[in-house]
């Protein structure tokens, strides 16, 4: 296909095969203009069509790029990278471009910084180097050899990659199916998922985790440490005291404030780890919209059971009856206190372990609930290995989590039989006439009803049953009631004993493309929704290309099929000087 490439003044028509892709275009563009010399150097060749800034990586005919497209490309200083983190709980890379001096730069200065631009509060994830060695808060970077576009890897929680995906997604039911069993990691789960969801300003999450019916947390509560470290509290970052309402009056998400102080006035007067109030911090981050709502609600009434006082004075009374309730509590019982929520306060308790930073065995490695090896085995074989029940097992003792083993059994003969239920019949047939114990097998018989008044039997073909036809409604379209389409349809026909043929189609899918096929169309129409200027029906229908071309070309791609040989665009014709 032809397409044409207008860089500054001139438009060049270019010849474009299929497969090739973006970084081949940019290739044949640079040798074209000569922007390899000196003039350009120290800067980049970007490349944006529809919207969107297009990567090397994409393949032209995928993208919606087709025949007399124009693609626009542009000279821009060059904006190097200077650190890559590698989050392992979403396989991702977060680049930094800040600008850091690594002999005076600590550590929990850049945790703030990843903090910030992973949604993460810093009490969930530790940094380590390439080698594995963990960084702690007031060492230099300098120290650990991190240099100019270093790699840090960043790991999570064991068992919290799923969580903390839903959660950075919004997807509620998913974040609460992946909680712990445990009350008190689940409560700290809870107040890591409305962390992340003032940061990304995902309204149903934040109003779940606010519920008192499901998460039940306050706004105003910080986020704090894993239950295993509440005893070492007072030497933790500063911003493990930061809460949601502060999280999301610095990113600016007046929508997630708004539904803070609607659940929990108090939340206006919430401080963070370093003292300051949500308000405060909003003239600081100049989050004009957030300062504006927050300062009209400081300075208003409050009214509650036909009282109107001013905000202060009701959040003054609010905490003063909280502490009344706590002390209630604690002196005289739960029988004669009204506390239906104890306030947050974290305190280390016996049987949640201690864990010492450089002692005890890592739990931060973002390793699964239940560790597995490589699903895909080596490069040529795409054979499944998991763990025995044992090794899990085992790996559970050690963690500490609860599990429960079980038994395979494919022999029939090993189910134990059902005995049935003598008080659950007596009970189903008590009171029904002409019922009568059989002494020999315990089971009640029912005795025949004699026929005196029996309906006499209607003959074949003496009436004629009239058939109505009923049109079915699915969703919103009516369905015609008769069809009158003459095209086959695709039929599987599955026997009891085969697989289900959906079923083995996306075990196919996931093998060839190594992720699962909901994650797959997910990251689909998130690289569709880059092309701002396309419709939002052309951005699915370019998701559902992008996701049935990517299969293909990972068939076509194995090893040991054939691959056809790389080759460069061609120039068509010489460049036109645009007018």
């Amino acid at each position: 296909m032809r397409i044409f490439v207008a860089f500054e003044d001139v438009r060049l028509p270019m010849d474009v095969q299929p497969g090739q892709t973006v970084g081949d275009v940019k290739t044949v563009l640079k040798d074209h203009f000569k922007l390899n010399s000196s003039h350009a150097e120290g800067k980049i060749l970007r490349m944006i069509f529809a919207g969107a800034i297009l990567r090397d990586d994409w393949v032209c005919s995928d993208i919606g790029i087709t025949s007399t497209s124009v693609i626009k490309s542009v000279l821009i200083d060059s904006d190097q990278p200077v650190l890559h983190i590698r989050c392992w709980y979403n396989d991702e890379t977060v680049v930094i471009r800040d600008q850091l001096d690594f002999s005076k730069t600590e550590v929990k200065q850049l945790q703030r910084l990843v903090s910030s631009k992973t949604g993460l509060p810093v009490t969930v994830f530790r940094l380590c180097t390439k080698d594995g060695k963990t960084m702690f808060g007031y060492h230099p970077l300098e120290r650990y050899g991190i240099e100019l576009g270093t790699t840090i890897h960043l790991h999570v929680w064991d068992g919290w990659s799923d969580l903390l995906k839903a959660a950075t997604r919004g997807h509620t039911k998913k974040v609460l199916r992946n909680t712990s069993s445990i009350e008190q990691i689940a409560k700290y789960q809870f107040r890591v998922a409305c962390y992340i969801a003032a940061h990304f300003g995902h309204v149903d999450l934040a109003n779940s985790m606010i519920n008192s019916k499901l998460g039940g947390i306050k706004p105003e509560e910080p986020v704090g440490q894993h239950p295993s470290r509440l005893w070492a509290k007072d030497s933790c970052h500063v911003d493990a005291w930061r809460t949601p309402i502060h999280e999301a009056v610095t990113c600016g998400k007046v929508n997630i404030v708004r539904i803070f102080v609607q659940n929990s006035i108090c939340s206006l007067t919430a401080k963070d780890g370093s003292g300051r109030t949500p308000t405060q911090l909003g003239f600081g981050c100049k989050q004009v919209e957030c300062v504006q709502y927050l300062t009209s609600k400081l300075f208003s009434s409050y009214t509650e059971n036909n009282v109107t006082l001013p905000v202060m004075i009701v959040i003054k009374t609010k905490k003063w009856s909280e502490r009344a309730r706590e002390s209630v509590l604690t002196n005289q019982g739960a029988y004669k206190s009204s506390t239906k929520k104890r306030t947050y306060r974290p305190q280390a308790m016996v049987g949640h372990g201690i864990y010492v930073d450089g002692f005890n065995h890592y739990a931060m490695n973002s390793a699964p609930i239940y560790p597995e090896l490589n699903p895909y085995g080596d490069a040529s074989n795409h054979d499944h290995h998991y763990l025995t029940q044992a090794d899990k097992r085992d790996v559970l003792l050690r963690s500490g989590r609860p599990f429960h083993v079980r038994y395979n059994s494919t022999a029939s003969d090993q189910q134990l039989p059902k005995i049935p239920d003598r008080k659950s019949a007596e009970k189903h047939n008590r009171g029904t006439p002409n019922t009568r114990l059989n002494s020999a097998t315990g089971s009640y018989l029912q005795t025949p009803v004699p026929q005196k008044h029996r309906l006499p039997t209607i003959a074949e073909g003496q009436f004629k049953t009239i058939q109505r036809t009923v049109a079915r409604v699915e969703g919103r379209i009516p369905l015609p009631a008769i069809s009158f389409e003459n095209h086959l349809r695709p039929f599987f026909h599955a026997t009891p004993k085969s697989n289900n043929p959906i079923q083995s189609t996306m075990k196919n899918f996931a093998k060839y493309r190594s992720m699962d096929p909901r994650d797959n169309a997910i990251q689909c129409m998130t690289m569709a929704s880059t092309f701002k200027d396309m419709p939002w029906l052309r951005q699915v229908d370019l998701a559902i290309s992008l996701a049935s071309r990517g299969v293909k070309r990972s068939v076509i791609e194995r090893p040991g099929c054939e691959n056809q040989a790389k080759s460069l665009p061609k120039i068509a014709a010489s460049p036109v000087k645009a007018k």
